[in-house]
C-alpha cells in the first residue's frame, strides 16, 4: 500500500529507504535548480544596475550617511553595515604621493593579470595595465611610505580592535598602481576577498584602500552593486576605503562585490592597497590567496 502511493508511481518496484532517497533527490534538485535560477535573475539585475550606473552621465556620489575628520582628512562614510564599510576621503594623497607612485610605476606597466598569477595569464575580468610599487614602511622620506602609513592609519581607525585593528605592517602587499585608458578598460563585478561570508582567515584580505591618482573626464565611477552604492571620483588625492569583516570575524557575505566602470574620457590611474590579517614579514601575504588560503 505504501509503495502505491509513494506519489508519481516511480516508487512501484522500489523498497522504503530506496523510495525516500530517490524523492529526496528529485526535491533536492527541484530546489537547487530554482537556487539557481534566482541567482541567475539576480546577477542579470545587478548587471543592469551595473551598466545603467556606468552609463549614466550624471552620475554622482549619494550624500553620506556621517561625515567626520582624520588627520585633517575629511571622510564622508557612504555605507556602514555589520560586516561591510564604505569611506569616501577627501584629498588622502598629497600630489608629491601619487606622483612618486605613478612615476615608478609608469615604466614597468603591464596588462593586468589574475591574483597571484604569471603576467602571461591576463586577468579576463580586469581590462587594465598595472605595475606593483613596494615601500618601505621604515623610510621618513619616501612619500610612498608615507602614503602608505596614513592609509594604515585610517584603516585601523575605521576597522577598530574588534574588527583586528591595529593591522601587521610586515608582510603586506605593495601598492598596486592601474591604469585605466578608454576603449574598454574596466574591472568587472569582484570581491577583493571572500564573496561568500564565513569565518576570516589569518592571511585573507579584510580592508582596501584605493586612492585616484588621476580621475578620468568621464566615465571611471566605482561601483557597489549589492549596495546600490556609486562612487564618482572627483579630485587626484581623494580614496575609497571599504573593510569586509565584521565585529564577529565574520567576512562579508558580497556587500562589497565591487567593480570599475569603463572609462570614456581621458585616464584613470589608481593606486590599491589590500590589507590583510595575520600576516607577517615571515608570513608575507605571497604566502596567501585574497581569502587566506595557502597559496601553492
Amino acid at each position: 500500500e505504501g509503495r502505491e502511493g509513494a506519489g508519481s508511481g516511480t516508487c512501484a518496484t522500489l523498497d522504503a529507504e530506496e523510495c525516500v532517497t530517490r524523492r529526496v533527490a528529485e526535491l533536492t534538485e527541484g530546489i537547487n535548480r530554482e537556487a539557481r535560477f534566482h541567482r541567475g535573475l539576480h546577477v542579470a539585475m545587478r548587471d543592469a544596475l551595473r551598466e545603467y550606473a556606468c552609463a549614466n552621465a550624471s552620475a554622482a556620489t549619494p550624500p553620506p550617511a556621517r561625515r567626520s575628520q582624520f588627520q585633517g582628512v575629511q571622510v564622508e562614510t557612504l555605507f556602514d553595515h555589520q560586516r561591510a564599510r564604505v569611506d569616501l576621503l577627501h584629498g588622502l594623497a598629497q600630489a608629491e604621493e601619487c606622483r612618486a607612485l605613478v612615476d615608478r610605476a609608469a615604466p614597468r606597466l603591464r596588462r593586468a593579470t589574475v591574483a597571484g598569477a604569471t603576467l602571461q595569464d591576463e586577468d579576463i575580468g580586469r581590462r587594465a595595465d598595472q605595475a606593483t610599487v613596494d615601500y618601505d614602511w621604515s623610510d621618513e622620506v619616501d612619500p610612498v611610505a608615507r602614503l602608505a602609513r596614513r592609509a594604515y592609519a585610517f584603516a585601523d581607525s575605521a576597522l577598530g580592535p574588534r574588527r583586528g585593528a591595529p593591522l601587521p605592517r610586515g608582510g603586506q602587499e605593495g601598492f598596486s598602481v592601474i591604469r585605466y585608458r578608454p576603449g574598454g578598460d574596466e574591472y568587472r563585478p569582484h570581491c577583493d576577498s571572500d564573496c561568500e561570508g564565513g569565518l576570516a582567515k589569518d592571511g585573507g584580505r579584510v580592508a582596501t584602500m584605493v586612492i585616484y591618482c588621476e580621475v578620468p573626464a568621464a566615465g571611471g565611477a566605482t561601483t557597489f552593486d549589492n549596495a546600490a552604492l556609486t562612487v564618482v571620483p572627483e579630485s587626484a588625492g581623494d580614496a575609497t576605503f571599504f573593510s569586509y569583516i565584521g565585529d564577529d570575524g565574520e567576512w562579508d557575505d558580497g556587500l562589497t562585490l565591487h567593480s570599475g566602470c569603463p572609462i570614456k574620457e581621458g585616464e584613470k590611474w589608481i593606486a590599491t592597497l589590500w590589507m590583510r590579517q595575520g600576516v607577517s614579514d615571515e608570513a608575507p601575504w605571497s604566502s596567501f590567496d585574497p581569502a587566506g588560503n595557502p597559496a601553492y
